[in-house]
């Protein structure tokens, strides 16, 4: 939610946040799934189908800004992860890979 925060300048109440995690992906994903069971070729005027390359052209260029957010998503949280993690392991005092030596090294 700090994302939404960040956007719209404050934290949103908890059912908002409730409503946007719970709700919003199934709806999005819901409504996609129906208009792909329901798909019928694209035509103008009942007249001229367009062909399947036009089509698929549409296609890629639709998914081209759909799919950012279900990639970057995972992608994001594994990263922060990451940085969690390394941030907050605790440090290896084992002497392993550090000169306990002087400057000169005797």
């Amino acid at each position: 939610m700090d994302d939404v925060a960040r956007m719209i300048g404050y934290r949103p109440m908890p059912y908002i946040e409730v409503v946007l995690v719970l709700h919003h992906a199934p709806v999005c994903v819901g409504v996609f799934l129906f208009h792909v069971v329901n798909y019928k070729p694209l035509t103008y005027n009942s007249m001229y189908t367009y062909p399947l390359w036009g089509e698929a052209l549409g296609w890629c260029l639709a998914l081209s800004s759909m799919l950012c957010i279900p990639i970057s998503g995972p992608l994001q949280t594994t990263a922060l992860q990451r940085i969690l993690h390394r941030a907050l392991a605790a440090p290896d005092h084992s002497g392993v890979g550090s000169t306990s030596h002087g400057v000169l090294g005797s």
